[in-house]
């Protein structure tokens, strides 16, 4: 009886050890958390994020859209001149071979801007300027201004406005038979020719041939558009 008594005592002083044991395993650990710092990249930024660079000045750069420019070119004149609406025409500039008119007192009808058809330039292989590629609206203005022009098929020719130089240029339109008198319907009468054109090779030429008499031209408008 004494064995079991003493064996049982032995039991239970054993399952008390075990219990603080396991008591003692569950109670939260009193270490500090650790204090290292996450490794960063060599760009110096922490690693899995990736920040936005930006430049100096703190904004994201923009490149600027190019302006394109305004263009307006006045034949036959030694200077500058301003129309009615006070836009000025630079000289004649930008032609290969011909000559120069200029008729101050003409009256010249079907037009509010006869200023710009009172001298011309004539006999010329072409007219070229330089432009940033882009859209914009070509105006050639002409009139049958020359005195001995006694009917419209007295003076014929053709033009042709090219993206690029007069050689290899790509052609964007071609006018063939083209009578001054006869577009405007009367000598010293005004005319102007109005097409949308797109430059991508840098230059604009109008290349000039002449069919009957010689070509000529009195301005040239170049306005960009959107």
């Amino acid at each position: 009886m004494k064995t079991r008594t003493l064996h049982s005592a032995l039991v239970l002083m054993a399952g008390a050890v075990v219990a603080v044991a396991f008591a003692a395993c569950q109670q939260p650990s009193t270490t500090q958390p650790s204090t290292m710092k996450p490794t960063t990249s060599g760009t110096g930024s922490t690693a899995g994020t990736t920040k936005p660079t930006t430049p100096a000045g703190g904004s994201a750069s923009v490149t600027p859209a190019t302006t394109l420019p305004t263009i307006r070119v006045k034949a036959g004149i030694s200077e500058p001149v301003k129309d009615k609406d006070g836009n000025t025409w630079a000289a004649d500039t930008g032609f290969d071979g011909g000559d120069v008119i200029d008729r101050p007192d003409l009256q010249v009808t079907g037009t509010d801007k006869p200023e710009l058809f009172h001298s011309e330039h004539y006999s010329m292989n072409s007219w070229s300027t330089k432009l940033p590629n882009g859209n914009y609206t070509l105006k050639l203005y002409f009139s049958e201004d020359y005195e001995n022009i006694n009917q419209p098929t007295d003076r014929v020719f053709t033009y042709e406005i090219k993206d690029g130089t007069a050689s290899a240029g790509k052609s964007l339109k071609t006018v063939k038979d083209f009578s001054p008198w006869g577009k405007s319907g009367a000598h010293s009468k005004a005319y102007v020719d109005s097409t949308d054109i797109t430059i991508t090779n840098g230059q604009l030429t109008v290349v000039f041939t002449a069919q009957v008499e010689n070509p000529q031209i009195n301005a040239i408008e170049v306005l960009p558009r959107k």
